[in-house]
């Protein structure tokens, strides 16, 4: 009957014999595992396999086998990304100062909670706000964004804009401010 070698032990021999004829390099980034060549280990593995009627044990496998571990090198810190405003910003302050002094020229600034609810919960004072899913935009959420009638970075035109849809559609801000304690907009 005919014996053979383990078939662990033939691929560590074709691995030495790669080893051994060329400059073999494993292609795992994270591992590479170098074996050693073992000239007389392999040359009593082809005499076994061949011909020979016993195998004897293997050497141990820290006398064949070498294991070295790849750090990679730290990546890079990622580049910040900054975005610029199309328009310059505005202090939310000088803008509610500005809508508080407006409605109140306008006779209307004992209903000032009113107005700075709303602008608080439509736009945050931002006069260039823009609602991504319906296209409202400005202080007031104008939509169509058209309606306004003017540029977001008029801060005044904004604001009669807005007084006149109020007065408009609900008569005053404290009945739009009504309207949206019961609807949840306005």
């Amino acid at each position: 009957m005919k014996k053979t070698t383990h078939p662990f032990w033939r691929f560590l021999l074709l691995l030495t014999y790669i080893s051994a004829s060329s400059s073999f390099v494993n292609p795992s980034p994270i591992f590479a595992m170098q074996y050693e060549p073992n000239f007389e280990y392999a040359y009593e593995s082809v005499l076994h396999t061949v011909g020979s009627s016993s195998v004897d044990a293997p050497p141990s496998m820290t006398d064949s086998v070498s294991m070295s571990v790849y750090v990679p090198a730290p990546a890079p810190a990622p580049i910040p990304i900054i975005e610029t405003p199309i328009e310059p910003p505005v202090s939310s302050n000088s803008v509610q100062n500005e809508a508080m002094a407006f409605f109140s020229s306008m006779g209307e600034g004992n209903q000032w909670y009113a107005v700075n609810f709303i602008m608080t919960h439509e736009s945050g004072f931002n006069p260039y706000a823009v609602n991504p899913s319906s296209g409202a935009c400005g202080l007031f959420q104008a939509w169509p964004c058209s309606k306004l009638m003017c540029v977001l970075s008029d801060v005044t035109c904004q604001l009669e804009w807005g007084n006149d849809y109020i007065n408009n559609r609900y008569g005053s801000p404290a009945q739009a401010y009504a309207y949206w304690m019961s609807h949840g907009n306005y």
